[in-house]
Order: structure tokens, then C-alpha cells, then sequence
């Protein structure tokens, strides 16, 4: 901020401090300086406006009409003032931006919104992008800077992206209502044998769908794949109407849809993890004061 511009600012933070005190005295408390300095100031308001704000006697201060409306007007202006400045001091400090956040649809249920309520406690004046896509189009969106983060299954890797796991869940099975296990409180994978299975297309989300199968093949069967689905309103729509079973991450109750019963798995229940992806060689500071933050 130039020069003249705060001096302009100082003379009008004058004049709202003797407008809201109606007194020099404390005016100049208010603002840590002498009372002949406020008087000076608002002289020189009132010279450069070319109208009387104050009128002033032994015992009182009163507005005149034009310091009403100055008062006004003056203190919309510090106040955006005040915020250019923080805006200002924010971008610099790389708290301030916009960070373009790649993210498959589970995310969306619980690890992003406590992602960005960590967000918000920073103090940081970010916008935030959100562009859903796969756990694969991620990652090749980090190569070519076109998200900044990115939330994935923890089986990704790939080279020159960091990754960091932010988020486990346990995996929960989907029935439909009438399903002849739908009654028990829990079951186990492997009663799922022989069932029509809709499972999470690989080319949505390879690490998820490959995931998913060898859970069906650690207990014991080759899963009879029935459907595969890019989107979580799909899998609900195959298990309530096509008699399909599936499993997956436990934070899916957050989306009840009739004619699906969620199930707990039997102790040891297994586990998924979503981490958040990078890339190290063109993060952002704002990117990684979040990814600091975020755990």
C-alpha cells in the first residue's frame, strides 16, 4: 500500500474513531496517539473533503450531516481496506488462493469435510476447486498440474507423486433388504459365494476394484462379477433392484437408499485407507501448510 493511500486511511480511521467515541480524548486513546494529533487529522479530513464533519464545543462532539454520511461510508472502506491488506499478507504467505482438489465420491463423505474444517482452522483465505474424478485420472492429473491434491485408495503408488495416509474405514457389505442373509447383524465375506456381485470398475478406481477382489479371493472364492459401477448411486441402484451384493468402505452409510440393508463384517473386520496424493516438485505453499495440517 503506497504511501499517500495511508495517510488517506489514517485520516479516515481518525475521523471513525472520534465519530463512534464523540470525544478527542479518547479518540486518541483509541488510537494510541495525542489529542492535538486527532485534532490536526481531522482538520486536514475536513480541508480535503471540503466540508465540516464535526462540530465541536467545550462539552460535546456531534456529527454534522456530511460526517454522518462520511462516518459511514468511511467505515466500509476501512473495513475493505483492511481486508485487501489481509488478502494481500494472506497470498504471500501462501495462505490465500485457489487449491483445484481431485477426489473420488467417497471422499466426499467424510474425509473431505474434515479436510477442509482443517482447512478453515488455519486461518487461510483459500477458494477451493473440486474436480471428481478416478484414482487413476488423479494421478495423471498431479503429473500435469491440473489438481493440486488428491485423494486415492492406499494401494496407489506412482513415481514423483508423495503420498500420505489421512483416512481408515472399515468395509462393510451392501444387501438388498429381502437377502436371505439380511436379518443377521454381521457376516462374513465368504457367505458371499455365489452371489451376483457388483464391484467398483477398475478403470473408475484400480487400486479400490483390485482391492475389493482380493478381499473375495482371501476368503476363498472368485467372485461371480455381475455389474461394475463408476459411481456409488450405481452399486445402491444394482444391489436395491438387481439382486446384487458388494462390499465397501463403511463411510457409504452416510448415503441410505430402500431396499439396501448395510452390513457390518465379522471381526476381524478388514480395513481401506485413503491418502492424500501430491506432487512434490510443483506443491503449492498453501498446498503444504494443508497437507501439514492434515492428518
Amino acid at each position: 500500500m503506497n504511501t499517500a493511500m495511508s495517510v488517506e486511511l489514517r485520516l479516515m480511521r481518525t475521523f471513525v474513531a472520534v465519530a463512534e467515541e464523540l470525544h478527542y480524548r479518547r479518540a486518541a486513546d483509541r488510537l494510541n496517539t495525542t489529542q492535538s494529533a486527532v485534532s490536526l487529522r481531522i482538520q486536514e479530513l475536513e480541508r480535503q473533503l471540503g466540508t465540516k464533519l464535526l462540530e465541536r464545543t467545550r462539552r460535546a462532539v456531534a456529527l454534522t450531516a456530511s460526517g454522518r454520511v462520511v462516518h459511514l461510508e468511511g467505515k466500509e472502506l476501512l473495513a475493505r481496506a483492511d481486508q485487501l491488506v489481509r488478502r494481500a499478507r494472506a497470498m504471500q504467505e501462501g495462505r490465500s488462493g485457489v487449491i483445484t482438489i481431485g477426489t473420488i465420491g467417497a471422499v466426499t463423505l467424510e474425509v473431505l469435510p474434515n479436510f477442509i474444517q482443517v482447512a478453515r482452522a488455519t486461518g487461510s483465505e483459500l477458494d477451493f476447486k473440486f474436480v471428481e474424478m478416478g484414482g487413476r485420472d488423479q494421478l495423471e492429473a498431479l503429473r500435469r498440474g491440473q489438481i493440486d491434491i488428491g485423494f486415492v485408495r492406499s494401494e496407489a503408488r506412482s513415481p514423483g507423486l508423495s503420498f500420505k495416509s489421512v483416512h481408515t474405514e472399515p468395509v462393510i457389505c451392501l444387501l438388498p433388504s429381502d437377502h436371505r442373509l439380511a436379518a443377521r447383524t454381521e457376516i462374513s465375506i465368504s457367505e458371499l459365494e455365489g452371489e451376483p456381485v457388483v464391484n467398483l470398475a477398475r478403470e473408475r478406481d484400480p487400486a479400490a476394484h483390485d482391492f475389493y477382489m482380493s478381499l473375495y479371493r482371501a476368503a476363498g472364492f472368485e467372485p461371480l462379477i455381475a455389474h461394475e459401477a463408476s459411481e456409488l448411486p450405481t452399486i445402491l441402484f444394482a444391489v436395491s433392484s438387481l439382486g446384487c451384493v458388494s462390499i465397501g468402505p463403511q463411510s457409504w452409510r452416510a448415503l441410505q437408499r430402500d431396499g439396501v440393508k448395510l452390513m457390518p463384517i465379522a471381526n476381524p473386520a478388514p480395513c481401506i485407507t485413503t491418502q492424500m496424493v501430491w506432487n512434490s516438485s510443483a506443491c503449492k505453499p498453501a498446498c503444504k501448510m494443508l497437507i501439514e495440517a492434515f492428518s
